[in-house]
């Protein structure tokens, strides 16, 4: 028989096994979301990203798109850097950016303020949420959006958003 104790670290290994085989079985019920503000940004299966924190040394280049901050230095790679929040109208006045996600590999690399560092959720968690208005440089690389608590989470297509933002736009997002 076992003790107590032994009974829930067996439970708790099993828990993890079956989470573990889970995630392996059906990894597509499982994402990862960049947080900006109000919005959570589901990142892809297959994007390749990583989290710098604290941020290298941004450098400012003026004349550019509102949403691009600046660019900085990822192994001898020049990266430029976006802050989303004036493109999905998130007032971050006073917020300190603390890490930066970059997306991509080598000479095709972005990054991206975020609030949080990345976070897991279900996919059958979420509602859809279709009464969502966005400015249009960023609706146009919406593919769904969904509602989970408070936040609303946006199966946003980066590439697409990151050409959208690449050509020559008014000041506004």
């Amino acid at each position: 028989m076992l003790s107590l104790p032994e009974a829930l670290q067996l439970g708790a290994d099993l828990d993890d096994q079956l989470v573990r085989q889970s995630m392996q079985s059906s990894s597509g019920d499982i994402a990862h979301y960049l947080r900006i503000g109000c919005y959570g940004l589901i990142l892809a299966d297959e994007l390749v990203g990583e989290v710098l924190e604290p941020t290298p040394p941004l450098h400012r280049i003026p004349g550019q798109h509102r949403a691009l901050a600046g660019a900085v230095n990822v192994r001898g790679n020049v990266v430029p850097v976006f802050d989303l929040h004036a493109c999905l109208g998130v007032n971050h006045e006073g917020m300190r950016q603390h890490a930066l996600f970059v997306y991509g590999q080598d000479d095709a690399m972005a990054a991206f303020y975020m609030d949080q560092l990345p976070a897991r959720l279900r996919r059958n968690e979420l509602l859809n949420y279709q009464t969502i208005r966005l400015p249009a440089l960023v609706s146009a690389c919406v593919r769904q959006s969904f509602l989970l608590n408070e936040l609303i989470i946006l199966d946003i297509d980066i590439a697409q958003l990151l050409d959208a933002l690449n050509t020559p736009q008014p000041t506004d997002c």
